[in-house]
């Protein structure tokens, strides 16, 4: 009887693809892959031939991805999930138990920043947990689900209650209770750092170029097939943190003699008379596994898949990120010489431009992305890892 691998994770695309790649790699070793995420990735699973799992619903999503500023703080994001957590977990839990056949041929892998749930699921049916860690920072995401824990113990015994579950004495062993945790980078992208969950094991990058097969735009094609330098900058699929982050840009690279590639399906921030500028092109989407080797320089958010889409490809990178693990991973950037990156609040043309300037007329991180270009194709995830996960 084949394995069957339940992937958890939601979010954006950066914490999407990883998940992705894994479950097309198990797939060939003859798992059957359960794919459970927020419901807009439902063609990208089904694609790879996954079975898809809705979390949520578009109301939900937006609720929950577009949190307003004012509420990241620590005490408001605990009392956020405060509210979730009786709202969700016992009916996602009532999902991945209608996707159990066979408890003792049944795993999940979850992402380490959303394993709620799947903490519940290991232990109410007994099958094994693995973590995912995506990014460096996000091994911090264990003692945050440590602390969100305890600020909602009543709500999170009272789910266990209602599921048959006995409630938690001592929460800083139970957060730990997954059967392993893996980091998805080389130690070197740490940038020597040591790690802070001791059983972690560094398994190195996923590959995700070959998920997203589209080819690039014939808009795109010509706007970049010219003499002049091309810059693109995007914020990945989420909303920019700033309303100014695309109009800087716009404005760093004007009367620079190079050329901007806007990336966004939120053109709401992108001013109305962009068409009038000939060396400007907006887009809503583009396959950066195609675009990032025929460009220059990619100014992004941060995210640690587009972190690793720029280094595969030797393409340095300008990272202007606000949350999540989008500055720590613009200073592993930086600290690598592979790219530059601008602290949020110091976010302006002028700081953009400089930055341009320093990134492509530096002989140093022109020969450190060559340099980690080589090193990507030696750290992939490595088979141990699916190895271990189907002993």
């Amino acid at each position: 009887m084949s394995k069957s691998v339940i992937l958890f994770t939601r979010g954006t695309m950066g914490d999407i693809y990883p998940f992705l790649h894994i479950g097309r790699k198990l797939k060939t070793l003859g798992c059957d892959i359960i794919f459970m995420s927020n419901f807009r990735y439902r063609d990208n699973a089904e694609q790879e031939g996954f079975e898809f799992v809705a979390l949520d619903d578009e109301a939900w999503f937006d609720y929950l991805n577009n949190v307003p500023e004012s509420k990241r703080k620590l005490p408001a994001l605990l009392k956020l999930y405060k509210d979730i957590i009786p709202a969700t977990t016992e009916k996602e839990l009532a999902l991945i138990e209608s996707k159990i056949e066979s408890p003792e041929n049944t795993i999940i892998l979850a992402h380490s920043n959303d394993y709620m749930t799947s903490m519940m699921a290991k232990e109410k049916y007994n099958i094994p947990l693995h973590l995912c860690v995506l990014a460096p920072s996000f091994v911090h995401s264990i003692q945050f689900f440590e602390s969100v824990c305890k600020n909602a113990s009543l709500q999170v015994n009272q789910v266990r209650e209602n599921v048959g579950l006995l409630p938690v004495q001592d929460w800083e062993q139970w957060v730990r209770g997954f059967n392993d945790v893996f980091a998805f980078w080389p130690q070197w992208f740490s940038c020597g750092k040591s790690n802070e969950v001791q059983e972690m094991e560094n398994v190195g990058f996923p590959s995700v170029g070959h998920v997203d097969q589209n080819a690039l735009q014939p808009e795109v094609t010509k706007f970049i097939d010219s003499e002049k330098k091309v810059v693109a900058i995007s914020h990945g699929t989420s909303r920019p943190f700033r309303d100014n982050y695309f109009c800087d840009a716009i404005e760093a690279c004007r009367n620079t003699g190079r050329k901007l590639l806007v990336i966004t399906p939120f053109r709401e921030y992108v001013p109305d008379n962009i068409s009038e500028d000939k060396d400007v092109l907006v887009v809503d989407y583009c396959p950066f596994h195609e675009l990032i080797p025929q460009i220059d320089l990619l100014i992004h958010h941060g995210g640690i898949g587009t972190v690793r889409e720029s280094i595969a490809s030797g393409t340095p990178q300008l990272i202007i990120g606000k949350g999540y693990d989008r500055p720590h991973n613009g200073r592993i950037v930086k600290g690598l010489t592979v790219g530059d990156w601008i602290a949020p609040n110091a976010l302006s043309s002028e700081t953009i431009k400089a930055s341009i300037e320093l990134i492509l007329n530096s002989e140093d991180i022109a020969s450190s992305c060559e340099l980690h270009k080589e090193y990507m194709v030696e750290h992939q995830v490595e088979n141990k890892f699916y190895s271990k996960i189907l002993e």
